[in-house]
C-alpha cells in the first residue's frame, strides 16, 4: 500500500448504530473541535509518512505534532503537544481496547441525553509533551 493516510473499515460485520454514532462523534471531535478541518489533519502528516487507522480507532492530535514515518492505530491514542512543545512520530504502533459507545436512556447531562449515547474510554495510549519539550517517538 502506498504511503499516506489510510482509514480501514471492519470487513467482518457491518457497523452497529453505536459504532456509527461513535465514528460521527469522533469525526466531530477530531476534525471540528480539536483540529478545525481535514486540511489541518493532513498538515500533521509529512510527505512519505504512512498512517493506518482502523475503523474502531480514535486518534486525537493536538498541538505541534508531526507524523514523519509510520503510525498504526488499532484502539485509541491521544498525542498532545503543549504550546512551545513538539512531538515527531517516526514509528508508532498502538493496539489497545480503545473506546466504545454505550446507549443512554436518560441522563442528567443535556448533551448526553440529546446524543443518546456516551463514550466509554476503556484504554487510551497518551503521549504528551510539556512546554519546551521535544519528543521523537520511535517504537
Amino acid at each position: 500500500m502506498s504511503p499516506g493516510l489510510h482509514l480501514s473499515k471492519n470487513d467482518k460485520e457491518p457497523p452497529s448504530f453505536s459504532q456509527r454514532a461513535l465514528a460521527l462523534w469522533l469525526w466531530n471531535l477530531t476534525l471540528v473541535h480539536a483540529l478545525g478541518s481535514l486540511t489541518q489533519v493532513k498538515s500533521h502528516v509529512r510527505p512519505g509518512a504512512d498512517v493506518h487507522v482502523t475503523a474502531r480507532s480514535a486518534l486525537v492530535l493536538e498541538g505541534d505534532v508531526d507524523i514523519d514515518g509510520s503510525l498504526e492505530v488499532d484502539g485509541a491514542v491521544e498525542i498532545r503537544a503543549a504550546p512551545g512543545a513538539k512531538i515527531v512520530i517516526k514509528s508508532l504502533k498502538v493496539t489497545n481496547e480503545g473506546w466504545s459507545v454505550t446507549s443512554v436512556e436518560s441522563s442528567d447531562d443535556v448533551l448526553t441525553a440529546m446524543r443518546g449515547f456516551k463514550v466509554v474510554k476503556q484504554e487510551t495510549r497518551i503521549i504528551e509533551a510539556a512546554e519546551g519539550q521535544e519528543l521523537v517517538i520511535e517504537e
